[in-house]
């Protein structure tokens, strides 16, 4: 931290927790982007929780100064380890910031969130600019839709099976973002992802290299319900490709701009219960204006008030990891507080480093926390109807992935069946502490819950 005791009497006591599982180098580097941080030293407080490392990380956490080391014993989550760095700061701090592990905070990006906190005291708490680390290829799909038929409701449009910049195939580094409906497999074009009308993904490029284009970009294109006409944008012209039935690479651009996007600007409740990263994917010139007030913060870095955190109680641990973080701001709108985005703070985050974005454990945990989360803190209906949305997922997939494959004699793919099936699973085991929480909630509620989840 910068050692400037200048008038550091008049700034508040900030404490910020860092949670490490076994993201040694990841978890340093954080704490040196923090030991940057222009702030006084003295009013500076940071304490790293270790869910789980190498035995020779206490050592190096330890020397380090102005750094408090608390081992947790065995994981506990990401939730549990905020909460026990929490625990060890709230009664001496009057902010407390979250900053995951794979984050590097900008050397000013503390003090605008102090100053938002401290233009009014019903604020919780504030999410700076968070920026996606590393340099990515964007594109968007754009198709006219239909369904699919069998039971399935879903809007479709095209099959992506697969990407390629410079004649490489990259598509294990592809990322899907909004409009896709996610990945299964089925013949002829194998592991795919169906899109909507609009659908947005990116590619992370790998190395260090600097240059601003790459290219060729292709895609692996179909549509098993018949022959479409789909427009891809990656950022110059739009190309227009006929695609059919059968899976064939197609040209996008010869040269497509290598872009630095934008993680968060806080978290969005969307119309169907879910939440997300605000302005997820988006380039970073984009999202300079947009609007401060934000439904939640993300747990990925924010600064909250010590007195919200004492008001809402600690974050839920049974969630481990995913919505742990809307859960709490949720809480937090039902007793009256709100949230703000700063984007004079920035922060660089290489998402989902320890779990893996995308990863089976990843969308478990997502799925059922957000079921949890509805049926603690939202409106009854809102709760039921995302109940009802999973059932129906489950039905569909069931139907069209396993039964009608064996009466057409092909190959079942029940691992969607199986996954929503898990997640299920995993809520009712969950769901007599989250009516429990929601009775309490109910009591202590300063706000009704629909108007809670409006944002001003």
């Amino acid at each position: 931290m910068t050692d400037d005791r200048s008038g550091s009497e008049l700034r508040p006591l900030v404490g910020v927790v860092v949670v490490n599982f076994h993201g040694d180098d990841r978890t340093e580097a954080c704490l040196d982007a923090l030991a940057a941080t222009t702030w006084p030293a003295d009013r500076l407080r940071v304490v790293v929780v270790d869910n789980g490392s190498a035995p020779e990380f206490s050592d190096r956490v330890r020397t380090r100064p102005g750094v408090r080391y608390l081992p947790a014993g065995s994981n506990l989550g990401f939730p549990g380890g905020c909460n026990l760095g929490i625990d060890a700061l709230i009664d001496s701090c009057e902010f407390i910031g979250l900053v995951n592990n794979d984050a590097l905070p900008d050397p000013g990006w503390l003090e605008p969130l102090v100053r938002e906190l401290q233009t009014d005291p019903h604020i919780g708490g504030a999410t700076p600019r968070l920026l996606l680390a590393g340099r990515f290829v964007r594109f968007t799909v754009a198709a006219p839709t239909r369904r699919a038929g069998g039971g399935d409701l879903r809007d479709l449009g095209a099959q992506l099976s697969g990407v390629r910049i410079g004649r490489q195939v990259v598509t294990d580094a592809l990322e899907l973002g909004d409009g896709f409906w996610g990945w299964e497999t089925g013949e002829p074009a194998g592991r795919f992802a169906w899109t909507g009308d609009r659908a947005v993904a990116l590619v992370r490029l790998s190395g260090d290299d600097r240059q601003a284009v790459v290219g060729p970009l292709e895609l692996r294109l179909s549509c098993v319900l018949g022959p479409t006409q789909v427009s891809v944008d990656a950022g110059g012209h739009p190309a227009a490709i006929a695609i059919d039935s059968q899976p064939r690479w197609e040209l996008v651009d010869e040269q497509v701009r290598v872009v630095h996007l934008v993680n968060s600007t806080g978290i969005v409740l969307h119309p169907d219960g879910s939440c997300g990263d605000r302005d997820y994917f988006a380039l970073e010139d984009e999202v300079l204006s947009t609007e401060a007030e934000t439904f939640a913060c993300s747990g990925a870095a924010a600064l909250f008030r010590s007195a919200f955190l004492k008001d809402v109680g600690s974050m839920d641990e049974r969630f481990f990891v995913y919505y742990e973080d809307v859960d709490l701001c949720w809480r937090g709108r039902l007793r009256g507080w709100r949230f703000r985005y700063v984007p004079e703070s920035v922060v660089v985050h290489e998402h989902s480093a320890t779990v893996g974005s995308g990863s089976p454990l990843a969308a478990h945990l997502a799925a059922r926390n957000r079921l949890l989360t509805l049926t603690k803190v939202a409106p009854r209906s809102f709760a039921a109807v995302a109940l009802r949305t999973t059932l129906g997922s489950l039905g569909r997939t069931a139907w069209n992935d396993v039964f009608r494959a064996v009466l057409r004699r092909q190959r079942p793919e029940p691992d969607h069946a199986v996954a929503t099936t898990r997640v299920l699973l995993g809520y009712v085991r969950l769901v007599p502490h989250a009516l429990v929480e929601r009775r309490r909630l109910g009591r202590r509620s300063t706000v009704d819950r629909r108007s809670a989840m409006q944002v001003a």
